[in-house]
């Protein structure tokens, strides 16, 4: 696969150019702007109790939310989008975060308090608990194998927790990958000028439509190396381990193959053998897993090219370890 933007690390990222404080970068048409003295408003109206402390924006590249920190403790979460489910939304996170907290084998985020729509700010909002750490994204980590067994246990961790019957409900990723089509077909078409499409097209004709091995199960749904905190091993062991998992507003019950996305969109080839030997998922799931990192990255790749370079680099860093890995000897 022949990459065509921007010149890429040993990771296959590139190195992050922070944003001013005070401001976010416009990725979408209907981005909704707050700033910190809207933050501090709204706390005096609704959070007195943390009206007190300082606050900050956080340079993110996620697209989702934006990020304020509250002290040293804390993080406001502010959607950058309206909807007209916002409420559930916001409410859904606070449920993944409590959920996650009763199995997850490491930190995870705590729900501090929900917000409301306020003058300076139209939909509801959330506090969580902060937490420190380097992410996948920004680590250079010499070693990943430490992580991805890691990782591995985390999704294992979430796969055990009882669905009482539920499954997925047809909501984003996780359900039926031929429904992606048309999104897969317009993303290479829009993303020509990116990568080289054929490879990708050949790579979701053979994935496209392979049967389901596993029942559905409880997922994390948004894996990116963002969303991944890291640290340096303890002791005399090389490389990194995994530290925490964050951005939980997506944790749902769907085909579990879609959290095998890591394998492509953050680890190199030795860390890809680990984190498969660790999950031990069979050969249908993990090409379904193919599939699925495929699917999260194509949009990306076109979408973000100007506004968030990146979330465009990572997608072209899923894209080629997806196309260089199927054409190893099985």
């Amino acid at each position: 696969m022949h990459i065509r933007h921007g010149a890429l690390d040993e990771n296959g990222l590139d190195t992050v150019v922070p944003v001013a404080a005070d401001c976010f970068t416009m990725m979408h048409s209907d981005q909704l702007t707050i700033s910190p003295p809207d933050v501090t408003a709204l706390l005096q109206e609704q959070f007195p109790h943390l009206a007190h402390l300082p606050v900050r924006a956080v340079d993110s590249h996620g697209t989702v939310n934006a990020l304020f920190r509250l002290g040293e403790d804390l993080v406001a979460r502010f959607p950058l989008q309206a909807s007209d489910d916002a409420a559930a939304m916001v409410q859904r996170e606070v449920d993944a975060a409590r959920r996650l907290l009763e199995c997850s084998p490491v930190r995870t985020p705590v729900p501090v308090g929900v917000g409301k729509p306020g003058a300076s700010y139209p939909v509801p909002w959330l506090i969580v608990e902060w937490l420190p750490g380097t992410t996948a994204q920004a680590a250079a980590a010499p070693d990943w194998r430490g992580v991805a067994v890691g990782l591995a246990d985390f999704i294992q961790a979430l796969a055990r927790m009882p669905t009482q019957g539920r499954t997925f409900d047809g909501q984003g990723r996780g359900g039926d990958l031929t429904s992606h089509d048309a999104t897969v077909a317009e993303c290479l078409d829009r993303g020509a000028h990116l990568v080289d499409a054929a490879p990708i097209a050949e790579l979701w004709a053979q994935v496209r439509d392979l049967p389901r091995s596993r029942p559905d199960a409880w997922v994390h749904n948004d894996l990116m190396p963002g969303n991944i905190l890291v640290a340096p091993a303890e002791g005399a062991r090389p490389g990194w381990v995994l530290d925490g998992v964050i951005d939980v507003g997506s944790l749902q019950i769907a085909d579990p193959a879609v959290d095998l996305q890591p394998a492509w969109n953050c680890f190199d080839a030795p860390a890809r053998t680990v984190f498969r030997e660790r999950i031990g998922v069979d050969d249908v799931t993990w090409d379904r897993g193919r599939a699925w990192a495929l699917v999260q990255a194509l949009p990306c790749l076109w979408y973000y090219e100007h506004t968030n370079p990146v979330m465009s680099q990572t997608a072209l860093h899923t894209l080629r370890a997806l196309v260089e890995d199927a054409s190893r000897p099985a």
